[in-house]
């Protein structure tokens, strides 16, 4: 792992998100030691506040944009193959949005899952995709739909990820995290799991 100014090991592309990465794990210690806490205690004092937390398991997805505002997220409020709508991740027990980090801003989609590679299509409920909108590049928000690939470029830096399979239109792309999704007992899409990682993705020429 990399490290930073303060010699602390920062997250390399392949882990997962850790939201508790430079701070419970690796700070953990040096915390407890300034405030006289247990490492356990330490761990739980350095934990992000909920609103902060990446997607959790049995998150559901509030739509903050389109026809659908407001609403919860179910698979048939998706048109297959449209624009991707925008929501957030809903705690459902208490109701908190986890809107104060960037990363959580998602794109959510449907598309056909005869199209899609096995680790996509396992990835989606019923077709339906969830993408972090942060670019992994620049960290920008301005990713820009092409409808015919389908995929999802970076305006700025211009990264394409393909949506459907493994295929990506340029050498070296950090590929858009994802959350693998599920369906609850009400037919509310869920998170399954955390985002997956900034991966590397290397193409053959």
């Amino acid at each position: 792992m990399a490290l930073n100014r303060r010699n602390t090991p920062l997250p390399k592309f392949g882990d997962r998100f850790d939201p508790t990465v430079n701070g419970a794990i690796f700070g953990g210690s040096t915390l407890a030691l300034a405030l006289g806490l247990t490492p356990e205690e330490a761990a739980a004092a350095a934990q992000p506040k909920p609103e902060k937390m990446y997607p959790q398991k049995g998150d559901r997805i509030l739509l903050i944009r389109g026809d659908h505002k407001n609403q919860l997220l179910r698979p048939e409020m998706l048109e297959l193959g449209a624009k991707p709508a925008e929501g957030f991740p809903l705690d459902p027990k208490t109701e908190i949005l986890r809107r104060k980090n960037p990363a959580n801003r998602m794109l959510v989609m449907r598309l056909d899952e005869a199209e899609m590679d096995p680790s996509t299509r396992a990835r989606s409920a019923d077709g339906v995709l969830v993408y972090s909108a942060l670019c992994p590049v620049c960290g920008c928000q301005k990713l820009a739909w092409t409808p015919a690939t389908p995929s999802l470029g970076c305006m700025c830096s211009q990264p394409v990820a393909e949506l459907a399979d493994a295929q990506i239109d340029t050498p070296v792309v950090r590929r858009l995290p994802m959350t693998a999704l599920g369906l609850d007992d009400e037919g509310f899409i869920v998170a399954a799991d955390n985002f997956t990682s900034h991966q590397l993705v290397n193409v053959a020429a």
